[in-house]
């Protein structure tokens, strides 16, 4: 169709977005800009957003750190090797705001996480670990020069409120990529460790995993931080326990529950509750109903009449509808679980109330499946502890993690 037979004219892109400092309000800024200026210098447009906001006197220092930011993320958060073997998801690690832990840590002791760890960070980059380091590193000075050059721009600022904003965002920026350069410097070191234990080895794990230590809690009390830190906080574990004894960390791995005995201890597990709200139909208190779509894995908890969700690994839960019928009460009684809707692995109680947690119930749902799945189920609580009914958990004592 040539041009003379519409009326058409321009171009439309679907990104909505608030006239506001943001990655979405620069991104529409943009977009747009380029639309009707294709040829349009990169650093003017970036002078010209920041200066709508900060104004001219601030401009170029803000436009210097947006140009900035692509270097920062780009190389202080991918892994180049790791992302350069893979086909689809190029950061594996790291999902929106959370770095995810694999497996469960509370029953398979954190050997799926670490065999996840040396299949999708360590092995793809042997050989090319210096290389991997050194684009991390690249980021990290990307983010380092980004808070330097603010230093300077944030006392022309006016809006007082906007520049406190922007100062918070950099340093958030700054302890991520810093936090994410050493859980990938730690994985290495302890996997080295681990191939060729020794001194030398085992001092650049101390000294690395002692650095990620600091770093994580400065990120996790960073103003704006929203992010989750399983799978940085599971390596910590197992660098601790080799580090302490690498033979008895070695056994640990070898003496937990592969993939297949785990999934046959949930089941077991899962068993034991249907026949128990059977048996013990008129001693159950049903006391929450609960439905929503799953996608990875959330641990819901149950303390008294309040309900929390916990996102630990892929997308976040949604379409939630639950009811709470009863309080869980404050002693230690045996919560059941009756499955009405879900998919493999299906939901299962990971912890009992006690004293030590609270009295807290917490139930977890993995869903395996690709997307979104819609999951259903109520829980019962029987008033006498899981001991007295054959119900422990086994894994209950072996941490705190899923």
């Amino acid at each position: 169709m040539s041009e003379a037979d519409h009326n058409l004219r321009g171009i439309h892109f679907g990104m909505p977005a608030e006239s506001e400092w943001s990655t979405r309000g620069v991104t529409a800024y943009l977009i747009f800009r380029l639309a009707w200026e294709p040829e349009a210098d990169l650093r003017e447009i970036a002078e010209d957003y920041a200066a709508i906001y900060v104004g001219r006197d601030a401009a170029p220092q803000l436009a210097e750190i947006l140009l900035l930011s692509q270097q920062a993320y780009k190389d202080g958060i991918y892994i180049k090797p790791v992302a350069e073997s893979l086909s689809w998801n190029t950061l594996p690690h790291l999902r929106i705001t959370t770095f995810d832990v694999q497996g469960f840590p509370r029953i398979d002791a954190g050997r799926e996480h670490i065999e996840w760890l040396r299949s999708s960070m360590y092995e793809p980059s042997k050989g090319r670990i210096d290389e991997a380091l050194e684009y991390l590193e690249r980021g990290r000075g990307a983010a380092n020069r980004m808070a330097e050059t603010y230093v300077d721009a944030e006392p022309r600022i006016a809006d007082r409120a906007l520049a406190k904003r922007i100062a918070d965002s950099l340093e958030l920026t700054r302890l991520l990529v810093e936090t994410n350069l050493l859980y990938v410097k730690t994985c290495y070191a302890y996997f080295q460790y681990r191939e060729e234990p020794g001194p030398e080895t085992k001092e650049r794990l101390a000294e690395t995993l002692t650095a990620l230590k600091e770093t994580r809690e400065k990120f996790a009390r960073a103003p704006g931080f929203e992010y989750k830190l399983f799978g940085i906080d599971q390596l910590i574990d197992s660098a601790d326990d080799a580090l302490e004894d690498l033979e008895r960390a070695e056994a640990r791995f070898a003496n937990a529950p592969d993939e297949a005995k785990l999934a046959k201890a949930i089941q077991e597990q899962q068993k034991l509750h249907a026949a128990a709200l059977k048996t013990l139909r008129n001693e159950t208190v049903r006391f929450l109903s609960w439905r929503g779509k799953i996608d990875g894995v959330d641990v819901l908890s149950v303390s008294g009449d309040e309900v929390t969700l916990n996102h630990i690994q892929s997308d976040a839960p949604h379409s939630i509808d639950q009811r709470v019928f009863e309080e869980l009460p404050a002693r230690e009684v045996t919560v059941l679980l009756r499955d009405v809707e879900s998919q493999t692995i299906h939901p299962y109680v990971l912890e009992q109330p006690t004293e030590a947690n609270g009295y807290t119930a917490k139930v977890c749902l993995c869903d395996r499946t690709k997307g979104y799945s819609w999951w259903e189920f109520e829980l019962y609580y029987v008033d006498k502890p899981p001991a007295e009914l054959g119900l422990a958990i086994p894994w209950q004592e072996a941490g705190d993690r899923v």
